[in-house]
Parts: C-alpha cells; sequence; structure tokens
C-alpha cells in the first residue's frame, strides 16, 4: 500500500509541475471563482482534490493536479508564499483521499475495515480544510513576489 501511494503522490507532483510548465508556455490563464470569496475558493478546491483522490482508487489525483497547476500558476509567480501553503493543503487533502481509497479497496475485497482506519484519512482531511482556509485569508496579505526577491537580495 505504501508503494501504491507514492506512486500516486509522485505523479500527482509531476502533473502539478507540467500544468504549471504548460500554462506558462502555452500562456493559459484559467481562473477558478466562485464569487464567494478566496476561503470558500480555497475549501472547494481541497473538497475536489479530496474526490478526485478518491476515484478509480486514488489514480484520477494527478489528473486533478494537472488542472490545479494550471490555475495556480499566476498565484504561484506572483505570491508563492500563498501558493505554497495553499498547494501544502491541497496536497494533504488528495493524501487524505488517496488514504480513503486504499483502505475503501481494502473493505471492498474484505480483509479490511474501513472504520477501524477513519482517523487516518479523516484528521488530514481536516488539517487541509484548515490549511487551505488559513492561506485564503493569508494571501492577500503575504508579500508579493517582488518583496520577496528584495528582502532576499538586501540580505546579500
Amino acid at each position: 500500500m505504501k508503494a501504491e501511494l507514492a506512486i500516486i503522490v509522485a505523479s500527482s507532483l509531476l502533473f502539478y509541475l507540467i500544468g504549471v510548465l504548460a500554462s506558462e508556455f502555452f500562456e493559459l490563464s484559467l481562473i477558478f471563482s466562485t464569487g464567494f470569496g478566496l476561503p470558500i475558493d480555497g475549501l472547494l478546491l481541497c473538497l475536489a482534490a479530496f474526490v478526485f483522490s478518491i476515484l478509480m482508487y486514488g489514480y484520477a489525483a494527478p489528473l486533478f493536479f494537472l488542472y490545479f497547476g494550471i490555475i495556480t500558476k499566476d498565484l504561484l509567480f506572483e505570491n508563492p508564499v500563498g501558493a505554497i501553503i495553499q498547494f501544502a493543503g491541497i496536497l494533504l487533502g488528495s493524501y487524505a483521499g488517496i488514504r480513503f481509497a486504499l483502505y475503501l479497496k481494502k473493505d471492498f475485497e474484505g480483509t479490511d475495515n474501513l472504520f477501524t482506519h477513519l482517523k487516518e484519512f479523516v484528521l488530514p482531511l481536516s488539517v487541509a480544510l484548515i490549511l487551505c482556509i488559513v492561506a485564503a485569508l493569508l494571501i492577500p496579505m503575504l508579500p508579493n513576489s517582488e518583496l520577496l526577491y528584495e528582502s532576499i537580495t538586501g540580505i546579500f
């Protein structure tokens, strides 16, 4: 199970990078917004990562990360700290979905019970949701990439 999890997470990271690079190369500018504000958008993205990670027992997670890389390219280059915090929450939500899917698969096979491992995917999902909401609230207050560059180069 650990090998499956490592493969899915590694391919998700690879697809995220492909999404960011494809968005930059083809100059795509897709925006995800519900109109209810950044915290709701972050919450919905985290839940979408969880759901896509459940599909096909975790193997659909890279498809979500491809889309996530495309829609967060602008945020990554404008506000890298906020993008990294949001990415950590999304990755944790995806991890919880993959764990849920793998335990669900074992439950369907009859080798294990899903509810005995409830805290192994509910706890990461709740932390991921909180992290995504906090990241969405902090993004407007965090320094942009120009200020970070000036503060780093000013040290040397």
